[in-house]
């Protein structure tokens, strides 16, 4: 499954309100799960698999708000 139709899109076919928009959504996801990592961090032996999980998570989110950046230059 993809989260795009099959036309390549380009720099022009994303207007800055999205981009800006998508941006602002991300960080909060972001803010949200850096909240949940740290409180995981406080207890590590009750959840050892969750801040792994959400480390990933923040990773992901970080690549996907470089990668909106870059379209907005």
């Amino acid at each position: 499954m993809t989260l795009f139709p099959s036309a390549a899109i380009t720099t022009s076919a994303l207007p800055l309100e999205v981009l800006r928009d998508s941006l602002l959504a991300l960080e909060q996801v972001n803010s949200g799960v850096t909240m949940l990592a740290l409180i995981a961090a406080g207890r590590p032996e009750q959840s050892p698999r969750l801040r792994c999980l959400l480390q990933g998570l923040i990773a992901l989110v970080e690549s996907c708000e470089n990668d909106l950046g870059a379209f907005s230059r």
